[in-house]
């Protein structure tokens, strides 16, 4: 007797795990394409060098 409440018990917990509501939703933004900013210039660009000052860059060693 004592068995088989245990097991309705655990049904009814599992049943309402599976069938219940969680009562959460997911969240959406209301305007994803605006973004305010109060410096509305482009950022400035970066000096280009020119000559030799740049080298290129170099890799000797060994990976797997």
């Amino acid at each position: 007797m004592k068995v088989m409440s245990v097991i309705r018990i655990f049904a009814s917990v599992a049943g309402l795990v599976v069938l219940g509501d969680s009562g959460v939703h997911a969240q959406t933004e209301i305007n994803p394409d605006h973004f305010d900013s109060p410096n509305a210039e482009p950022f400035p660009q970066p000096k280009t060098t020119t000559g030799s000052e740049v080298e290129p860059l170099r890799y000797d060693a060994e990976f797997t």
